[in-house]
């Protein structure tokens, strides 16, 4: 059976109805896939945005605050850094090992069971561990309350051999009588017991070698070649210098217990703690690249749904599109032809063509109007041969009457 004639058997109620219903389901799939494509970009979105962005924050701010954290145990160890800086660094690790921690937080609650980050948290650990070695040698140098030991050192150093110039020039030029080592006096505070009975010595040895070298420089402005400068000379100065030096020795001798303890403490900087944090990094780098990947890849999905769906929407709009032309022309047609034909056959019947028939096979609406029309048409064509029968048989039967009166008048006539 044909498509015309399955269309020509079939109710017009039902060919409409399922024409209707044909755009309906097409526009039905146009929505659903429109909805499917929205939803799949709407997971991919949020996956981007609440997962994968997130994640990559958290990891940059860890790896930002990590490489705050190297650089400020860099800080520590550099050798002329002052005490305020040095208290400084410590107060900022306290800060960032915070921070580290709460990115840490966040990231392992998305992504606890991640092997990678497992991998990581691995290493981190091992670098947390070494870094409390690290910082407990760091501790035990603070404990000692003196600064950075080599700045120290320096300078302790530098007030012996000033004041050994100054004994060594005083008979010859003149000697300042203030020095670097009298404002550091006055400056320098610690609380370490030893350092302070030693500084302590060393301010009164420092006093005692001022007062005999200014007496000294007073007795030879006066007379160069006095006895009484000399035995004051050896008698005073040379033993206030040395009581002086052995001041500042006993002080730098526990400086160099802190400059040992920081060789240590530099040794753990650069080498376990070097290898851990060059590992923990890398893995670190590691899980933000696979995050930034995912992220890229989630977003390639979302733009593929979005082609895909709109592919799918333009070739479904396009067929609904063709498929109501279609449906347009063969419903048009399929109405228009037939109705034509019966105005044609009205047209006829009123100019008395009783002869014409439309003899449509069609099995809906249009096709019973038009077998009803054809049977109107007959029934009137039997009709008018029947009327026309009856006009002749009641002619005849008018003659006979005219015959039968002509005669009856005649026969009166004769009478």
């Amino acid at each position: 059976m044909t498509v015309a004639r399955i269309l020509t058997d079939t109710r017009l109620g039902t060919r409409l109805l399922t024409a209707f219903l044909a755009l309906a389901l097409l526009s039905a799939g146009v929505g659903f896939v429109s909805w499917q494509g929205a939803r799949q970009m709407g997971r991919d979105m949020h996956e981007i945005a609440q997962v994968h962005i997130p994640s990559v924050e958290s990891l940059q701010a860890l790896i930002g605050n990590l490489d705050r954290l190297r650089a400020a145990q860099r800080s520590l160890l550099l050798p002329g850094i002052r005490i305020q800086e040095w208290n400084r660094q410590f107060s900022l690790i306290y800060s960032v090992k915070l921070r580290c921690e709460e990115a840490v937080r966040r990231y392992e609650a998305r992504h606890a069971d991640h092997p990678d980050w497992r991998t990581f948290r691995a290493a981190l650990a091992a670098w947390d561990r070494e870094n409390d070695t690290f910082f407990a040698l760091l501790r035990e140098l603070q404990a000692l309350d003196l600064g950075p030991p080599v700045p120290l050192l320096r300078a302790l150093s530098g007030f012996r051999e000033e004041h050994s110039g100054m004994a060594a020039r005083a008979s010859t030029n003149p000697v300042p009588s203030s020095c670097a080592l009298e404002s550091w006096l006055a400056h320098y505070h610690t609380e370490n017991a030893r350092v302070t009975r030693g500084l302590q010595d060393t301010a009164k040895a420092h006093q005692d070698f001022h007062a005999a070298l200014d007496r000294f420089q007073a007795l030879t402005a006066a007379l160069p070649s006095s006895p009484s400068a000399a035995a004051l000379y050896h008698d005073a100065l040379l033993p206030a210098m040395t009581r002086l030096e052995a001041g500042l020795a006993g002080v730098e001798a526990e400086v160099r217990q802190a400059e040992a303890l920081y060789d240590k403490v530099y040794a753990q900087s650069v080498g376990p703690c070097r290898a851990r944090q060059v590992e923990a990094l890398g893995r670190l780098q590691t899980l933000i690249a696979e995050e930034v990947a995912a992220s890229h890849g989630s977003l390639r999905d979302s733009e593929a749904a979005a082609r895909s769906s709109l592919r799918i929407i333009v070739a479904t709009t396009a067929g609904a599109f063709f498929l109501a032309i279609l449906l347009g022309i063969l419903l048009t047609r399929g109405i228009v032809r037939p109705l034509a034909q019966g105005v044609a056959f009205a047209e006829a019947l009123s100019r008395g063509d009783l002869r014409r028939q439309l003899n449509l096979s069609r099995r809906d609406e249009v096709g019973q109007l038009c077998r009803a029309l054809d049977a109107m048409g007959a029934n009137l064509g039997r009709s008018f041969q029947e009327i026309a029968s009856g006009v002749g048989t009641l002619a005849s039967s008018s003659a006979e009457l005219s015959t039968i009166a002509t005669q009856l008048a005649a026969k009166a006539v004769l009478t």
